[in-house]
């Protein structure tokens, strides 16, 4: 539809005339909540909300959609392989172990038994797999055989009975490789340049030949029972001795990267072992579309909602992009592109209390100056600047809080070598929520040590990687031996409230100045904006943004410097 109605004003508004907020309009034949629609190739409109209109109503266009199942969906809701690292005996010993997932089960009772568990026979209620599905620890065979008792969905009965294709004797099987686990690659499924894989053979049937290391590294595990396994990664660059190895001995054509997928927003509040996503309703759900050099820009995503109809999203490049998927339904959404449907996400909605924060990853930092302790999220950009205070020892890192089932994975470089050095720390977890516990604050415990003591190495560089929470970067490299320079209380108090008057006030109406603004960063100038403590730091950031200020404020501008010019002269810490 071309015209709405703006529900603040009720005047009748044209979409091409429109202004944000994108929500905030409301339909003038079905009067359901809509919003607006604006882009660089599409002309502009208002749609009706998601879940909100009539089908009576004339403007209803629903999306097109497709009546077939996904691919990915069909993949999802069947038995998977996976093959995780675990440690070994000795300190630089590694094993593998597979793991065979039981999808969800949306509704029945009764349990799914597996015979095939690597102690013995293993029997999972069903009322745990209703939302998400769950891995058993397998033997390594050629074929599982799962059962059911009790009264269960006779469709996932179908599915999960029989006999399941697990690891062959004659050919390679190939995995993803992931820090918690990586699934089994389907035979049709070609490999990508730039990415690591779980390679397994039977005793029998080990490589007559192997590329050289310098272009394919790799690195053996222990064996397990009969079977064996090495990780391998490609190279990011196309090689002539990786593909003709990958053709005639794996019998696998390798490709370049396709694009991925990545939720924005909202923050998830827990990860599945099927590697589904748990988020809260929220207004807006974003989807982020990345590729790196010469990733074809796909032309579709489909969105399969609980009630299995597909809807199909057009895109256009360049990369990145940016989708709002507008607000979700409670339940289950699948998301994936039909180019390449392994490139998926799925998502599971459901509703939070009011005024609930789902639990992300973060840091507690103790700053040493002001004797204060400060919570710095993961994502947000306080983090890093609190990690390097701690590197150069004004501050301390005092705990690390991370959710249930995240995995850690460091990457550090230093500055000899070319390659990077990847450390993946994760908690074993098991059916006593009392050992789970105190098996997940041990490891936070790891997570803070580990953290501490690479900063403590001061060279090379650092990613810690949060999975679906985050990651951050930091450069080892930088040692600051300065002293670090903190506002006083009341400054930093002035700071905010002129920070508070900026927002508040519409400087149309206002007479400007820029001459305060212009004395303070001819002082700032002098100082090294990372020897600031980094609250201060990010207040005098959002204070640079402006180039001029009303000129109410230029009395307190003036005043901040002259203290900032009175401390470079008394070489003082305090500002």
């Amino acid at each position: 539809m071309f015209y709405a109605i703006n529900k603040y004003t009720g005047l009748l508004v044209e979409a091409s005339k429109a202004l944000p907020p994108r929500k905030g309009y409301i339909c003038p034949k079905c009067f359901a909540g809509c919003h607006l629609r604006k882009g660089l190739k599409q002309k502009p409109h208002f749609a009706h909300d998601s879940g909100r209109a009539s089908v009576n109503c004339e403007n209803y266009h629903p999306t097109k959609a497709l009546s077939k199942d996904s691919n990915w969906s069909i993949l999802r809701h069947s038995p998977r392989l996976y093959v995780c690292e675990e440690d070994g005996l000795g300190a630089n010993s590694l094993s593998w172990k597979l793991m065979l997932l039981i999808p969800e089960c949306p509704q029945g009772t009764g349990s799914v038994k597996i015979t095939q568990g690597y102690h013995g026979t293993v029997i999972i209620p069903v009322a745990h797999l209703s939302r998400g599905g769950q891995r058993v620890n397998v033997r390594p065979q050629v074929n599982y055989q799962i059962g059911v008792n009790g009264q269960v969905d006779y469709n996932y009965q179908k599915k999960i009975t029989g006999p399941i294709p697990g690891l062959s004797k004659k050919f390679y099987n190939l995995f993803h490789y992931a820090p918690t686990g990586g699934r089994k690659l389907h035979n049709n499924q070609v490999l990508l340049w730039g990415r690591s894989y779980y390679l397994v053979w039977y005793r029998s049937f080990e490589p007559e030949w192997w590329p050289s290391s310098k272009v394919l590294w790799r690195r053996t595990l222990n064996p397990n029972c009969e079977w064996y396994c090495t990780i391998i990664e490609f190279p990011s660059e196309e090689d002539y001795q990786v593909r003709k190895w990958a053709e005639n001995v794996l019998h696998k054509r390798v490709e370049k990267p396709p694009a991925t997928l990545s939720l924005m927003t909202p923050i998830v509040i827990r990860q599945f072992e099927d590697e589904s996503l748990l988020i809260p309703v929220v207004e807006e759900a974003i989807l982020g579309i990345t590729g790196e050099l010469g990733t074809a820009i796909p032309s579709e995503l489909h969105l399969q909602l609980s009630s299995n109809v597909i809807s199909v999203v057009k895109l256009h490049g360049p990369f990145p992009i940016i989708v709002s998927l507008g607000q979700l339904p409670p339940g289950r959404t699948e998301i994936w592109l039909p180019e390449k449907p392994d490139v998926a996400l799925s998502l599971c909605a459901v509703e939070v209390e009011q005024g609930y924060h789902p639990q992300g990853v973060g840091f507690v930092i103790e700053e040493t100056l002001l004797q204060r302790q400060v919570f710095a999220p993961v994502y947000s950009l306080l983090a890093r600047s609190l990690l390097e205070d701690v590197q150069q020892g004004h501050n301390s890192l005092v705990a690390v809080t991370i959710p249930r089932r995240v995995s850690t994975n460091f990457r550090v470089r230093r500055q000899s070598d070319t390659l990077f050095e990847e450390l993946l720390i994760e908690a074993e977890y098991s059916n006593n929520e009392e050992v789970n516990s105190l098996k997940h604050k041990e490891y936070e415990e790891r997570v803070q040590q580990e953290i501490v003591a690479r900063l403590a190495e001061y060279q090379g560089k650092l990613e810690i990687n949060f999975k679906n929470y985050g990651k951050v970067k930091l450069d080892l490299n930088r040692v600051l031996k300065s002293k670090i320079l903190a506002f006083q209380p009341h400054r930093r108090r002035q700071l905010e409230w002129i920070l508070s008057v900026l927002q508040s006030r519409n400087p149309r109406n206002s007479f400007l100045s820029r001459q305060g603004m212009k004395q303070l960063q001819r002082f700032l100038e002098q100082i090294p904006i990372d020897q600031l403590n980094a609250s201060d730091r990010l207040l005098i950031n959002r204070l640079l943004k402006n180039n001029c200020v009303p000129v109410t404020l230029e009395a307190h501008l003036r005043a901040i410097a002259k203290h900032i010019r009175k401390a470079l002269i008394e070489t003082d810490i305090n500002l």
